[in-house]
């Protein structure tokens, strides 16, 4: 195992840590060879103690943050997403000059098929899934939900310096808005930074990507087209969901026939269902 390479997700919230154990054990499962480092900041830490006890019963390995970026209240209350107001420690991973390379993923995606190959990938390759079906063609922008990372010293405090900016041009914004405006000469001129939707495939568009881009599920016998991370990004996280959400869910997307979503949700909770606090 190459010590200088990790996959990398932050917890900000503990709504969110079923998500991170979830995404951890589906790690293992597909016999990565890299471990999953969370990210936490100290002041999360304080706040939420028995989050570490978990973790170690869970052998997951995490780095506590000195420091967190936050957005002043008097700004932060205009966001309407309050969700967003936690996350922009994620571009903390910018900075980790500790490994060479980072495979950032979020804690709301599972991993189904072992996706070691993206430690190849250039510095900033991401994925726009959502921008590959019909109806989502002007989301062409990457989506920070997996990032391919070649982590340098100071880039974090540069990005973010830039919130106001970016701010006073869309009220709700968020870690992603931050990165797409730092690098945007970047995306522009880096052809290659987009990978395929089965790097990161929104579970709400499933069916859809699976269908327009020849894309499947079958993890009985995967292939180059079978999809590598589910993301379970918007709404619906399955960890979070009842008895009765989760009857709902099931009951609507029978009746719109989103099959690939039922199967990805269905995956899912047989994952979480290994987790026990």
């Amino acid at each position: 195992m190459d010590k200088n390479k990790t996959f990398v997700t932050l917890l900000s919230s503990p709504d969110y840590l079923k998500g991170v154990l979830v995404l951890a054990n589906s790690l293992k499962i597909v016999e990565s060879k890299y471990p999953l480092i969370v990210l936490m900041t100290s002041d999360f830490i304080k706040k939420n103690k028995k989050i570490i006890e978990t973790l170690k019963k869970y052998h997951v390995e995490f780095k506590v943050l000195k420091k967190s970026f936050v957005i002043p209240d008097k700004n932060s209350r205009y966001m309407h997403s309050r969700r967003w107001v936690h996350t922009f420690d994620k571009l903390q991973v910018f900075g980790l000059t500790e490994f060479k390379k980072i495979v950032f993923l979020d804690s709301d995606m599972l991993v189904i098929k072992n996706v070691d190959e993206l430690f190849n990938k250039p510095h900033l390759t991401f994925a726009a899934a959502s921008e590959q079906v019909s109806g989502f063609e002007d989301w062409d922008m990457p989506n920070t939900g997996m990032m391919v990372i070649e982590p340098k010293a100071g880039t974090p405090e540069k990005i973010f310096e830039n919130w106001q900016v970016v701010q006073s041009k869309k009220t709700d914004f968020s870690d992603q808005d931050l990165i797409h405006y730092y690098f945007k000469q970047e995306f522009k001129n880096q052809l290659d930074w987009r990978v395929p939707a089965i790097f990161n495939a929104f579970v709400f568009l499933l069916d859809k990507i699976i269908k327009e881009n020849g894309y499947n599920l079958n993890l009985d016998d995967p292939e180059e087209k079978t999809i590598s991370v589910l993301h379970f990004a918007i709404k619906d996280r399955p960890w979070l969901m009842n008895t009765k959400e989760i009857i709902f869910f099931y009951f609507d997307r029978l009746v719109n026939r989103k099959y690939q979503e039922i199967k990805a949700y269905r995956l899912y909770f047989r994952h979480l269902s290994k987790i026990r606090f």
